[in-house]
């Protein structure tokens, strides 16, 4: 094993989704070589003995205001923990697994070289999904402008975003580009008919699931049928789940990553709906490289650098906007059987030589390996 100890900051490990399936696939990588130190708020909690009071004060503020975890008293209390904890540790490296944890090192006096990895704009996603209002937005993201001024570098997920920081005054040499990838798997998809639509995912705002949903009153029944993996948030698990039971669309609920692949497998044809602004323009869909890796075939409309490749590399549909009919209209065109085998053997070779969390994840390695 190398020498060096990098130690990986994360906001939390209790979720599943796309946060945690990067956080799990850059801890195996840097695991290979490297001594690995995962850290979650509730691990600084429970080691120090403060998770009560801070569950406690949580309640409280919560109750106030919507972007307590910005909030500075939290932020003393998670900062004071680390700072001991990095003490003991003495770690060669730190990795910030979002920007709530970028904030951290912000208010510690430690001389460690700090990589924040950025798998979204956290302002952008909070006020457009109307979780705060414009003077919280502005205010978090003062807070999110100061943990990127912390990091020695950032690590993004997508071209876009490295223009977005190159904006707002981040300098280029101190930006990774290490997208999202997919997984090389043994089991790949077979055509048949009817072919089975799937959309596996969260059920946020900016996914625009509904445009997947609409897409039912389009499609000829003995032609396809539809399936939606995924879980919803409180706000918007009844209507959700009133409009796929309405429409005859088969739910599979939130299942193990694992059960996710055995279940894409056997569909034919993956979407990946999209909101189009800021939040989805940078970003780098995980499902969308799920999709691909079992070779389906994907549409989705012309949004994110995710579309650009789809259209160049030939493994799927790119409509001009999210839209049920347009989406409708390229699965006709996917039901061809000729059509589809190929678009689903270009999907298998993308993930296979370019898109795999091997290759992808790379140049955060490159970059982390010389600080180790």
């Amino acid at each position: 094993m190398a020498g060096g100890k990098v130690l990986i900051l994360t906001q939390t490990m209790d979720k599943m989704g796309g946060d945690i399936i990067r956080i799990n696939k850059i801890f195996s990588e840097f695991k290979k070589h490297h001594e690995v130190i995962l850290v979650d708020f509730d691990f600084l909690f429970r080691r120090f003995q403060l998770r009560q009071r801070i569950v406690n004060f949580m309640k409280d503020l919560s109750s106030k205001k919507k972007n307590y975890y910005f909030d500075e008293v939290f932020l003393n209390f998670i900062s004071d923990s680390f700072q001991k904890f990095v003490r003991k540790e003495k770690p060669s490296l730190i990795i910030c697994e979002k920007t709530l944890a970028g904030l951290v090192p912000v208010k510690t006096e430690i001389d460690i070289p700090v990589i924040l990895d950025v798998h979204g704009i956290s302002s952008h996603e909070l006020l457009n999904s109307g979780y705060i209002d414009k003077n919280e937005f502005e205010f978090i993201k003062e807070k999110e402008i100061s943990a990127y001024n912390r990091a020695d570098y950032i690590s993004v997920v997508s071209n876009p975003m490295k223009e977005y920081f190159k904006k707002i005054g981040f300098e280029k040499r101190r930006i990774i580009v290490a997208r999202n990838g997919g997984e090389i798997r043994e089991e790949i998809a077979e055509y048949k008919i009817p072919l089975n639509l799937i959309y596996s995912g969260n059920f946020a705002y900016w996914e625009r699931v509904e445009d997947y949903i609409a897409m039912k009153k389009h499609l000829r029944e003995d032609r396809f049928s539809m399936k939606v993996l995924g879980g919803f948030t409180k706000k918007n698990k009844q209507r959700f789940l009133q409009d796929i039971k309405e429409r005859g669309i088969s739910y599979g609920g939130e299942v193990t990553r694992e059960k996710s692949f055995e279940i894409i497998s056997k569909c034919q044809i993956g979407v990946a709906p999209s909101s189009n602004d800021l939040v989805r323009e940078v970003a780098c869909p995980i499902k969308v490289w799920d999709y691909l890796s079992v070779g389906l075939p994907v549409i989705t409309p012309r949004v994110g650098e995710w579309a650009e490749i789809i259209k160049r590399e030939g493994c799927g549909a790119v409509t001009r906007e999210s839209d049920a009919q347009l989406f409708s209209r390229a699965a006709e065109k996917m039901s061809e059987e000729r059509m589809w085998r190929k678009m689903s053997k270009k999907a298998s070779i993308l993930i296979q030589r370019k898109m795999n969390w091997n290759t992808t994840l790379n140049p955060l390695i490159k970059k982390a390996n010389e600080f180790l």
